[in-house]
């Protein structure tokens, strides 16, 4: 097992635990703004590092608007400043608490100059930077913090992480409980978390099933590729994409509404051309 685990991409496990964080966020801000569609990015943003993305028609939208989401970690007292570059399009940077409730929020326009978002971070936490627009484009972010707390922990704090190991083409069943709770930052997430082996470069099939809940898949493929969610309907949710070149797959499963229980999962070849 020692094998496998140590090619396993540490990042992504700490992105992957990030996103769980941000499920009950994202959820109840679609709730209050309207329905939610769409596939979400979400990533870190770590101090001093800029985070280009694009806003498409396949990111999760409320009501039009099309979001992607970053997560930080932030420390009571600090002084958070995001910054946006010059950008095409019309639109709406945020920070708001791992609750969903914003903290602050600017608009920024076609062309327009370098604008700034600075806010106080009024408790240690996960905190979400939602960038918002209606036609989409390209954009480049950048935190900076006033740190009054030293270094940043890269692993958000968290605890109780247990990644189990799937076999490639076969079905595993577990339950989804409390029990899977983590702890430190995470805030109570409930995540299963798995890795799977399977050759590089070869097409994988993930399918989760549960007559318990709407499963949500979250899947990091490499360090340097952004994770993403696929939110489930009915009861099913399915990804497909390529191993790595190491041929491992981390992937994460979870309630999309709140509802836990048990579920069936299984990485296959997928042979759809």
């Amino acid at each position: 097992m020692a094998g496998w685990l140590r090619r396993v991409s540490a990042f992504g496990l700490v992105v992957l635990l990030a996103i769980s964080q941000t499920l009950v966020a994202s959820v109840a801000v679609a709730q209050q703004a309207g329905s939610m569609q769409g596939e979400m990015q979400v990533r870190a943003i770590f101090e001093g590092v800029a985070v280009d993305g694009e806003i498409t028609g396949s990111d999760v939208n409320t009501d039009g608007v099309y979001f992607d989401m970053l997560v930080f970690a932030g420390y009571a007292g600090d002084r958070v400043t995001i910054t946006i570059a010059p950008t095409r399009m019309t639109g709406i940077l945020m920070i708001a608490d791992i609750d969903g409730e914003p903290i602050g929020d600017i608009e920024f326009a076609p062309n327009s100059p370098v604008r700034s978002l600075r806010v106080p971070i009024p408790e240690d936490g996960t905190y979400l930077v939602l960038v918002g627009s209606e036609r989409g484009g390209p954009y480049s972010v950048t935190l900076s913090s006033q740190d009054n707390s030293g270094d940043v922990d890269p692993t958000l704090g968290l605890e109780n992480i247990n990644l189990g190991m799937l076999q490639f083409g076969q079905w595993h069943e577990d339950e989804l409980d409390e029990s899977d709770a983590m702890s430190g930052e995470a805030n109570g997430a409930i995540l299963d978390l798995y890795a799977v082996e399977g050759a590089p470069g070869q097409r994988y099939r993930v399918t989760v099933e549960s007559d318990a809940f709407d499963p949500v898949l979250i899947i990091s493929i490499n360090a340097d590729e952004d994770p993403t969610m696929e939110f489930g309907r009915d009861g099913r949710a399915v990804v497909r994409g390529r191993f790595n070149s190491e041929g491992v797959l981390t992937l994460g499963v979870t309630s999309a509404d709140e509802q836990l229980g048990r579920y069936r999962i299984i990485v296959e070849p997928d042979e759809r051309r």
